[in-house]
């Protein structure tokens, strides 16, 4: 399983690569970095989610990582909080939400504020596209970040603000609607937030069943809730429905492997190394996942 200093460094990978690129990174972090949910995952009693969220804000993140600075540090700092203030147009402002994306995602590695800057970056281009590429990144950077779950559901009120000014722009639009029921799912909404988003994906579900993304949605939705043979269920489904969504396949197999599913997590397993035939990388981190679950 990744650690948490390569989840750190999560947000950064992005900013300077491809659309392509990009699309690789999120292949290989949610195919495998969300397998925390592999355990027994459950919610936090409601009234601490509640009181533990509120006090997460952007301000209460910046003072928490000042507090870490070196001198360096908090002279850049100041630096672009000047050139931000200074800022009149959109193309400087755009300027100045890409040198704290650097700052946040690259210096300090902080993926909160570099996701939350990545956001106001979007909110400003405020185009269909941009605003539903960067709901989609920030939702599976929520997906594939098993560190604290409050900062994390910080990070999914980012996704479902930008899911919902896309929705918007295309209202009838049934991928941004999965996608803004996952980001309550990751804990957008509060401590009513997780049913609340399975209730919009079932939405989506009940038009048509073969949705794939709805699917996989669903599935990480039962795997919070401890359902791991629904959630397998979703995966294959998922997977059938959509046969190039290829990160669904080391779930599969590791989820089979934890019900005991023996032939079927060998049929899986041999499918992903296939897959990643191309990224040893990739394949060694699934095939040392796969060894060691239980």
């Amino acid at each position: 399983m990744f650690g948490h200093t390569e989840k750190a460094n999560f947000a950064v990978q992005f900013f300077d690569l491809s659309t392509k690129q990009y699309a690789v990174i999120i292949i290989a972090l949610t195919c495998i970095g969300a397998i925390y949910f592999l355990g027994s995952t459950k919610y936090p009693q409601k009234k601490i989610i509640a009181a533990q969220q509120n006090t997460i804000t952007v301000n209460s993140l910046v003072q928490q990582a000042e507090n870490q600075f070196t001198k360096e540090q908090k002279a850049h700092y100041q630096h672009l909080m000047e050139e931000l203030a200074l800022a009149k147009t959109d193309s400087t402002k755009l300027n100045s939400y890409d040198a704290f994306i650097e700052f946040w995602g690259r210096d300090i590695k902080n993926d909160e504020l570099a996701v939350w800057n990545f956001g106001e970056k979007a909110k400003l281009e405020n185009s269909e596209k941009n605003l539903t590429f960067a709901a989609n990144f920030i939702l599976n950077n929520c997906i594939s970040d098993d560190g604290d779950a409050f900062k994390r559901g910080f990070k999914a009120k980012v996704a479902k603000e930008l899911f919902e000014k896309a929705l918007v722009l295309n209202p009838g639009n049934d991928s941004l609607n999965i996608g803004l029921g996952g980001a309550y799912m990751f804990g957008a909404g509060g401590a009513e937030s997780p049913m609340e988003g399975i209730g919009k994906v079932l939405n989506v579900v009940r038009k048509d069943s073969t949705n794939a993304y709805a699917q996989k949605m669903l599935g990480y939705g039962n795997l919070q809730n401890g359902q791991t043979d629904k959630a397998l269920d979703r995966f294959i489904n998922a997977y059938n429905y959509n046969n190039e969504d290829v990160g669904l396949a080391p779930y599969i197999a590791l989820l089979s492997k934890k019900l005991g599913k023996t032939e079927q997590a060998g049929i899986w397993f041999e499918k992903t190394k296939t897959l990643f035939a191309k990224d040893v990388e990739l394949l060694k981190k699934f095939e040392l996942e796969f060894q060691s679950s239980k």
